[in-house]
């Protein structure tokens, strides 16, 4: 959302001209859903009703045409009350501006924000970059953002070239998250052959960013790809397009050395039925380390629950780290490649594609490479029928080698010079980093079927059957297994548009 002002504000500063235009709606629908809090572990079904008013703004002046689009949703919930209860939001700026007969500049900011995982992934699925729930689980809130600016420059009728610069932003939702960012940019070259056919060339730079969180250090992955491209129109009803090429991943280092082991907890005394902790500042200390003596004092309460134990710092030690795991493996080659292949009929419009990227805003925290298949088919029966039949299945793995903190729990043994009192088990919480080769994965599915009635000239009616599934994989598996299938029926009323 940081760049939408600057989206909109570009926009209006163009030359005034035609009125602005104002197109508003309102979306209300009732929703059954079989786990509303998107959780693998407790599946909780509930109903709910969902309205959500829209606005556009748009506008074309001489050679400038932009547009305005927010949509506030909310949605209630029978069952689970104001647990769930709450917003959705989604607002878009846009902008084309020619700037002489041969050269154009567009320019977009896509901001969302929802309630939860499972919605996010079902407003994106035309999109790429699903959300997890390692970062985002149960009620963890969703916010990203898009923005893109491109430059396409004709040389001639023939030749022409692009630049373009993407930035992807997804913040972390709680403390075991990271921000994940991703910069792109590309240039192009396109080459029209014929009249069904042209051909490109291109050069496109990726880095990721992962921010800090409980178990990474932050760290760059920088992808480059050399690519080349075809187009084809088999006949006015058939296209082809083809991308793809080689692809270098070249990693950051993590800092040296590592992470630190903290928070050893030592050990407990007994007095009657009660355990207390040693408070290490009464205690006498030789060659720098503390004895454990008479003079050694208790520190309270006693523990109720040893499962549960304070953090008071005169409890905690810290101890570097002995060693450090291997190197990492930071670079290696592989593939991009994008394949899409369209087909019309009279009543039917299909369409089957295959990408294969650098991704960042997943928010599993790690450079990231993704397969996406996706398909298309819509029928058209009538003017006023139309249905949807669409599916979305996506491989995330990662791009090369992550060094990982593995936080462990266990049993610590002391042996004291002397023992005044009865010492009970020393309980620590422990820290060890190890590599985590490039074997994690995650699989993800999405399927949709709507149904769509233009009952009058500005009400329609809708009812959509939606499923997603997250598959995690992989020896150290940061996600969960989640399923979500929603049924929602609904109504869309479009107010006349009318002029400022």
């Amino acid at each position: 959302m940081r760049f939408l002002p600057a989206v909109a504000a570009l926009a209006l500063l163009a030359p005034p001209a035609l009125a602005q235009e104002v197109s508003l709606g309102m979306r209300v629908s009732q929703e059954y859903d079989d786990n509303a809090f998107s959780d693998g572990d407790r599946e909780f079904h509930d109903y709910n009703l969902r309205i959500a008013p829209r606005a556009l703004l748009e506008e074309q002046r001489g050679d400038v045409r932009w547009s305005l689009r927010y949509e506030p949703s909310f949605a209630t919930f029978y069952r689970s009350g104001s647990d769930l209860n709450g917003w959705d939001h989604t607002a878009q700026a846009r902008a084309n501006i020619r700037l002489g007969p041969r050269t154009q500049i567009s320019l977009s900011d896509v901001f969302g924000s929802y309630q939860s995982r499972s919605r996010a992934n079902e407003v994106l699925i035309g999109e790429d970059g699903f959300v997890t729930s390692e970062v985002v689980f149960r009620r963890d809130r969703v916010n990203r953002n898009t923005f893109n600016v491109a430059l396409n420059q004709s040389i001639t009728r023939d030749h022409s070239v692009n630049f373009a610069f993407t930035h992807r932003w997804l913040p972390a939702s709680n403390s075991r998250g990271s921000d994940v960012q991703s910069f792109n940019l590309t240039s192009s070259y396109r080459l029209v052959a014929t009249e069904r056919s042209s051909y490109g060339l291109g050069l496109s730079v990726t880095r990721q960013h992962a921010g800090d969180s409980d178990l990474r250090e932050s760290r760059n992955t920088d992808f480059f790809n050399l690519f080349g491209s075809w187009e084809h129109s088999f006949d006015p009803t058939l296209r082809l397009s083809v991308s793809g090429g080689p692809a270098l991943v070249d990693g950051e280092d993590p800092s040296d050395p590592p992470f630190s082991v903290p928070a050893l907890r030592f050990p407990t005394v007994r007095r009657g039925n009660d355990f207390f902790f040693v408070d290490f500042a009464s205690c006498p200390t030789e060659d720098g380390f503390v004895q454990l003596t008479a003079e050694c004092e208790p520190i309270g309460p006693e523990i109720q629950f040893p499962g549960f134990l304070p953090t008071t710092p005169d409890n905690q030690t810290t101890l570097a780290l002995v060693g450090s795991p291997e190197s990492l493996d930071n670079q290696s080659v592989t593939y991009f490649a994008n394949v899409s292949l369209t087909k019309s009929w009279e009543e039917w419009n299909g369409s089957l594609s295959y990408s294969r990227s650098a991704t960042a805003t997943s928010g599993l925290g790690t450079s990231e490479i993704s397969d996406v298949v996706r398909s298309l088919l819509q029928w058209r029966p009538s003017p006023r029928w139309r249905v949807n039949l669409s599916g979305v299945f996506q491989r995330r793995t990662q791009a090369n080698d992550q060094r990982v903190t593995v936080i462990e729990l266990g049993e610590v043994t002391m042996t004291p010079l002397s023992i005044p009192v009865p010492v009970g088990g020393s309980e620590a919480v422990a820290r060890r980093q190890i590599n985590l080769e490039n074997d994690l994965e995650l699989f993800q599915y999405l399927a949709e079927v709507s149904a769509h009635y233009q009952w009058k000239k500005r009400v329609s009616l809708f009812g959509r059957i939606f499923f997603s599934r997250q598959d995690p994989r992989g020896d150290v598996q940061f996600s969960r297994e989640v399923d979500d299938f929603r049924v929602s029926v609904g109504v869309n009323y479009d107010l006349e548009p009318f002029h400022l």
